[in-house]
């Protein structure tokens, strides 16, 4: 049977939590050991994307928080 790929986008943008990022690829790394040990056919591919020139197909895109102050005044 075909594992089904499921492709992720992690935007890094300036002042983005680096812990945050990386964090969240690692955690998709940890997903997919653990799906390969139960046999579950599914599989992550993460992709840390900076910019406007690249382009590329992804089923999910997720924005990690930001580790400057937001301004509410």
């Amino acid at each position: 049977m075909t594992k089904q790929v499921f492709s992720i986008a992690l935007l890094a943008y300036p002042d983005v939590s680096r812990s945050a990022l990386y964090g969240l690829a690692e955690l998709f790394e940890v997903a997919n050991l653990a799906a390969e040990e139960q046999g579950v056919e599914i599989k992550f591919e993460t992709r840390i994307v900076q910019g406007e020139s690249e382009t590329f197909f992804c089923e999910l895109i997720l924005i990690p928080p930001s580790i400057s102050l937001i301004d509410t005044t």
